[in-house]
């Protein structure tokens, strides 16, 4: 009997500090991998501290980044027709921010938010004062000049009318026989060459 009750207090004055020295193992290998990204960071940013102390590379990456030239050089910049244009990659950021944004934004503050902005119009402006994400409409585009008449653009939008060609002048039929005609005389208004084999 004290041999049970020796071992059930013993079990109950161990478990506790095993339990805590199992946590503590397990905070000290967190903190050490932690640790080690960070150290790994440092030594990143100490490489890339030493290539800006360099001023080819500083010329390269204001080359690549900000589209700087030396004077003399000229840039030329290739469009990939995949990624679309300036405006469709611009329109595709401001809503992926929205996205993000109202995926980032508790439901009950947009749910206010969308009660504060309810039928507060002004002069046909809707007015937001905590920018609370919004849908907007896309403008049509204009038509392109540069593109042909006829063809389907690449907004999916219709054709532009083709120009109509203007009718040519009406020609004169020239004479067959100058020498049958007086000089002083103008041509018969319905002439027309006789059939063969009358």
């Amino acid at each position: 009997m004290a041999i049970a009750l020796f071992a059930i207090l013993a079990i109950i004055i161990v478990t506790p500090t095993v339990s805590r020295f199992s946590e503590q193992q397990h905070e000290l290998r967190a903190v050490r991998a932690e640790l080690e990204n960070v150290q790994q960071h440092t030594r990143e940013l100490e490489v890339e501290k030493a290539l800006w102390n360099d001023p080819d590379y500083v010329r390269a990456q204001a080359r690549v980044r900000l589209g700087y030239v030396v004077p003399g050089q000229r840039l030329f910049v290739g469009a990939d027709p995949n990624e679309g244009t300036a405006q469709e990659q611009l329109e595709e950021r401001v809503a992926t921010v929205n996205r993000e944004r109202r995926a980032n934004t508790p439901w009950y503050i947009t749910g206010w938010d969308s009660i504060t902005i309810a039928g507060n119009s002004v002069d046909g402006q809707i007015d937001n004062p905590d920018e609370a994400p919004m849908y907007t409409p896309p403008t049509p585009q204009p038509q392109d000049a540069t593109q042909p008449a006829g063809e389907t653009p690449a907004d999916g939008s219709a054709p532009a009318p083709a120009e109509q060609p203007a009718e040519p002048p009406a020609e004169e039929p020239a004479p067959e026989d100058a020498a049958n005609q007086a000089p002083n005389t103008a041509p018969a208004q319905d002439t027309a060459p006789a059939p063969e084999g009358e």
